[in-house]
C-alpha cells in the first residue's frame, strides 16, 4: 500500500535529494522501474485499493492512478489486479461525497478502473459497516461482475460468521467470494482461529 504514500516514503516531483535517498524515499519513475522489473520476473499480481494514497487523488498520484501509469507505459504484460473499495467512512471524511447502496460500490468500482486504466481481477470489499439495506454488498458485487467491472470478489478482515452469511448471499445471486484479506503472519495467527 505504499505507492502514493507520502507518510511511507513517495514524494512528489522528479528529483530527490541525497539525504531522502538515503531515508527511503521515492518518486513515480522508481515505481515504473519496480513495476517493469516485477512483470518481467513473472510477478504480475498487484494488490491496491483507491484507499492508498488517497491524498494525493486530486493530483492524480494515488496508488491506482499511478498503478494506471505504469500500466500505460509497459502495457506488454497484463497485470492481475486486485482493488479493494475504501472505507466509505474515510472516504466521506476526505470529501468524497457519501457511498451507499450497490449503485455506490458499483461505481467505486467504475471510479477505480478509470483510475487504473483497466479492469479488476479481484474486486474486495472490506468488513467496515456500509450504509445500504442488507442486502446492498452483495447486490453491489453481484453487479460489478455481471458488468464485467471485475473477474472475481472478495471481502477484507471479516469473521467467519459474517463471510459465511456474505457467502451465502452471494450463492444466491450465482457468484461466489473468492477470497478475504486478512493480516496474517507467523507472529499474528489470530486469524487461523476466527476466520
Amino acid at each position: 500500500g505504499a505507492w502514493g504514500e507520502p507518510k511511507l516514503g513517495f514524494k512528489e516531483g522528479k528529483k530527490l535529494k541525497k539525504k531522502e535517498i538515503k531515508a527511503g524515499r521515492y518518486l513515480a519513475g522508481d515505481l515504473q522501474i519496480s513495476y517493469n522489473s516485477l512483470l518481467e520476473n513473472g510477478v504480475t499480481f498487484i494488490d491496491t485499493s483507491e484507499s492508498y494514497g488517497r491524498s494525493l487523488t486530486k493530483k492524480n498520484l494515488s496508488a491506482e492512478h499511478i498503478l494506471g501509469q505504469c500500466y500505460e507505459e509497459n502495457s506488454e504484460v497484463d497485470p492481475l489486479i486486485a482493488s479493494t473499495f475504501a472505507n466509505p467512512w474515510l472516504h466521506l471524511l476526505d470529501g468524497g461525497g457519501l457511498r451507499y447502496g450497490r449503485r455506490g460500490l458499483v461505481k467505486a468500482l467504475e471510479d477505480s478502473c478509470d483510475r487504473l486504466g483497466a479492469g479488476v481481477e479481484l474486486y474486495q470489499v472490506p468488513a467496515a459497516l456500509y450504509l445500504g439495506f442488507p442486502n446492498a454488498l452483495p447486490d453491489g458485487l453481484s453487479q460489478c461482475l455481471d458488468k464485467g467491472l471485475c473477474n472475481y470478489v472478495g471481502v477484507t478482515n471479516m469473521g467467519a460468521l459474517r463471510m459465511k452469511s456474505m457467502a451465502r448471499k452471494m450463492d444466491k445471486r450465482g457468484a461466489s467470494l473468492t477470497s478475504n484479506s486478512f493480516a496474517f503472519s507467523l507472529t499474528n495467527r489470530k486469524a487461523w482461529k476466527s476466520g
